[in-house]
């Protein structure tokens, strides 16, 4: 089949369609509202441990991975001439070799003939919280003299797979109104957890002076050791690195060996995750006082990552002098580097200090120590879809009590709860194509399975099926599968292990209402019958049937990069109103005078929604009045909590409901706003 056949099928050109949305193989049936909101997601995807190809792809997934970060990238094909590890000779304490976070490697590119170089990493970190280890192709081309293509790949990120670019997890998906779920809240199950594990990798930097001492926090009475060397892990406490600023009077007290090996609470104490295992060290040392600091047994784990990091500064000045001895170009990336690294040598003319940056001059020691932890989604993670379906993770079940189907012999768990209104509500029903493609898909596999359709017949069968879904494709798959016995065979054993897989680029033409009804009638499929298990007052376990109708089918999900515990803010100054309502300041100045955040507290309509949901409108309606939009009623808590012998004991102020609905600053506002235009609210019970 030609590639013009292959998208014949389609509403309109490929090249009219944006990126990323060339990731989303139904955008017709997306706002584009939603569609903005997974382009704007799409660059926050975090790369997870369980990534997998998505079941229904639009044939773009592999394209974009070749914009992957490729620190080995090259233009042309070259031909090795030097590989230098980033750390010689480094040895920890007890003589063990400490493995170097990275290599450099020297070619001569086959085309400019100029002499340039490129690094292999053991772990990538692009923004903090965010990194992986890389996975390691093709080492044993690594030789000297040994000429390279430029398309061979060295290193690349642990999502591609045999030319796939995996971001995501294909999930289990049901859409029922469950406790927890709102327009913006999933539920998901412990094992989904698991697959959404990432490795998450940040930096701690800082800058030790002449007037603090570091902490003897990993080493003994014999050896002075301040932090934990390259592969090592950080203690269970968390800290990593911690300085002590000393006093003349608290000098004596400070230094003994005891107390350098104990943590105060008058301490720099700089942390990590426990466990986190560090991944890189950079020390920068002034250079006037570098002699200085050899002689002193604090600094001397210090020392020993400078005199490596120098002696890998001076293999690449001496391999920079060869290569123009022998008459060889230097190229410009190259030649950067050289400078470089003789300005942070010891053996050069650059003798005055060590620059780590253009602006400030390093007074003693600068440090910088990457490290890398294993990280699992918990409530607060955000996740969403190639449809712009972003949600909060409100609770974590136990795979066992999630809701699932019978699905022929096979019983079939969710994965993830969504509230059945949010596609509505967002717009983007695109999801629940996807989810129905794919829950007839495994209804039809597992038939076969099964041996509900006859062994002779379940090639066609299958064929059939996805003929439904896309013709082109079903036309494809019958040319790529052959003619032979065996080879359909195989096809159908390959589906029968995996499932269905299927190609579906955007505005696909078979992507309509009419297809799912011509699915559910030729191969009748239908809701199911869905149970789960809840848990009494007591913590009895108990399982509920019959309750919902409904499907459970697979939906492609990303783990986005916005982690809770770097979003935590507190209160610290905040700005109201002539509402007397909590607003944010627009100006950036006002917002970046403090690192905490400056809206007194956000509650906005997801916050309600929950809230409306978990324990109904009135008690919402009071607690909006007292915290915030009800003056008389915040008045009378700040009496209390001012005045009360135990406020941290109160439970009620003495206003009814109605009291603070009808003195609310927000129905106040809303009833005016409507009297402008000549109308009068009045509240009405008893009305169906």
């Amino acid at each position: 089949m030609s590639p013009e056949e292959f998208i014949s099928d389609l509403n309109m050109r490929l090249e009219l369609v944006g990126s990323p949305l060339l990731l989303s193989p139904m955008p017709e049936h997306i706002s584009s509202q939603r569609s903005l909101m997974f382009s704007s997601n799409s660059s926050q995807i975090v790369i997870v441990d369980g990534n997998e190809p998505a079941r229904i792809q639009t044939g773009f997934e592999s394209k974009y991975g070749r914009y992957c970060v490729d620190p080995a990238h090259r233009d042309h094909d070259v031909q090795i001439l030097d590989i230098i590890p980033k750390c010689t000779k480094l040895s920890d304490e007890n003589g063990n070799v400490i493995p170097s976070p990275s290599t450099t490697v020297i070619y001569l590119d086959a085309v400019t003939e100029e002499v340039g170089y490129f690094e292999i990493p053991d772990c990538v970190m692009l923004h903090p919280g965010f990194g992986y280890y890389t996975k390691k192709l093709n080492q044993h081309e690594l030789v000297p003299m040994n000429f390279i293509p430029k398309d061979m790949e060295f290193v690349t990120a642990p999502n591609h797979d045999e030319g796939l670019y995996n971001l995501g997890v294909n999930a289990n998906v049901v859409y029922m109104p469950l406790w927890g779920t709102t327009n913006d809240a999933f539920l998901i199950s412990d094992e989904f957890q698991k697959k959404m594990t990432h490795t998450a990798v940040d930096q701690i930097v800082l800058a030790i002076d002449s007037d603090h001492i570091p902490l003897n926090l990993y080493g003994d009475n014999e050896n002075y050791k301040i932090f934990p060397d390259i592969g090592q892990t950080v203690r269970d406490d968390g800290i990593v690195i911690a300085l002590r600023e000393h006093t003349s009077n608290s000098l004596i007290a400070d230094i003994t060996d005891d107390n350098l090996r104990v943590p105060s609470l008058h301490d720099d104490v700089y942390v990590a995750p426990a466990g986190a295992k560090v991944v890189d060290v950079k020390v920068f040392v002034n250079k006037s006082k570098y002699n200085e600091l050899k002689g002193i047994g604090t600094y001397k784990q210090i020392v020993r990552y400078q005199e490596s990091y120098n002696a890998y500064y001076v293999t690449i000045s001496k391999c920079y002098e060869k290569y123009l001895a022998q008459g060889y170009k230097i190229g410009p990336a190259f030649a950067n580097h050289v400078v470089e690294c003789k300005g942070r040598s010891y053996t050069n003319e650059f003798k005055d200090l060590v620059l780590y940056n253009k602006k400030d001059p390093v007074d003693l020691i600068y440090l910088i120590i990457t490290f890398a932890n294993k990280s699992m989604i918990s409530r607060g993670f955000k996740l969403t879809s190639r449809e712009g379906a972003k949600g909060v993770i409100s609770d974590v079940w136990k795979k066992e009590d999630m809701p699932s189907y019978q699905c022929g012999s096979k019983r079939v768990y969710a994965d993830i709860v969504i509230t059945g209104e949010s596609p509505f509500n967002r717009l983007n029903s695109s999801q629940n194509y996807e989810q129905f493609i794919n829950y007839a898909s495994d209804i039809v596999v597992q038939r076969c399975v099964d041996n509900v359709i006859p062994f002779n017949d379940q090639y066609e069968y299958l064929l059939g099926f996805i003929e439904h879904v896309r013709p082109v494709y079903a036309k494809y798959l019958r040319e790529q599968t052959g003619q032979t016995i065996q080879q359909k065979l195989a096809f159908v054993d390959e589906i029968k292990e995996h499932g269905i897989y299927y190609i579906i680029p955007p505005f696909t033409k078979s992507m309509t209402p009419d297809m799912i009804l011509s699915i559910s009638k030729d191969y009748q499929i239908d809701e199911t019958d869905i149970s789960f298990y809840q848990y009494d007052k007591s913590g009895n376990r108990y399982r509920v049937d019959g309750k919902y109708k409904g499907i459970i089918g697979s939906k492609y999900m990303f783990l986005l990069g916005k982690i809770p515990i770097d979003a935590l803010s507190a209160i610290e100054f905040g700005y109201v109103s002539q509402f007397n309502l909590p607003i944010k300041p627009s100006i950036n100045d006002i917002k970046q005078q403090s690192r905490f955040g400056w809206t007194p507290g956000r509650y906005g309509e997801d916050e309600t929604s929950i809230q409306t949901v978990s324990y109904g409108p009135r008690l919402t309606c009071r607690i909006l009045g007292v915290y915030s939009n009800c003056v008389p009623a915040q008045r009378l808590l700040k009496h209390h909590l001012l005045t009360d012998p135990h406020p941290t004991q109160l439970n009620m102020i003495e206003m009814s409901d109605e009291e603070i609905i009808q003195q609310s600053t927000v129905n106040a506002l809303f009833q005016h706003m409507f009297a402008a235009c000549g109308y009068k609210l009045t509240s009405v019970e008893g009305v169906e």
